[in-house]
């Protein structure tokens, strides 16, 4: 006795949408946030920065979260000079 198979379009759809949601998830958790300088100063001054690389130009870095102390994110800011900020 030979089986036949059904294609339904419906699991191609329901492959398609599973696929996008757990790229939405992976992307969501990796995402580098822009934030403020004024919020990295805050955050520095509170102690909530783990760790940071600074370049000619930007500031890159991890910092914990005020709401959720075991959470972190990534974060990038623009490196604002000392001598122009204070105008």
């Amino acid at each position: 006795m030979k089986k036949e198979y059904k294609f339904s379009i419906w699991y191609l759809l329901i492959g398609i949408w599973a696929v996008l949601i757990v790229q939405n998830l992976l992307y969501s958790a990796m995402a580098v946030r822009v934030i403020p300088y004024s919020e990295f100063l805050s955050a520095l001054k509170e102690k909530r920065i783990i760790e940071a690389r600074v370049s000619e130009n930007q500031i890159q870095g991890k910092m914990v979260l005020t709401n959720d102390p075991g959470g972190q994110i990534a974060f990038r800011t623009v490196k604002v000079d000392p001598e122009t900020s204070s105008i």
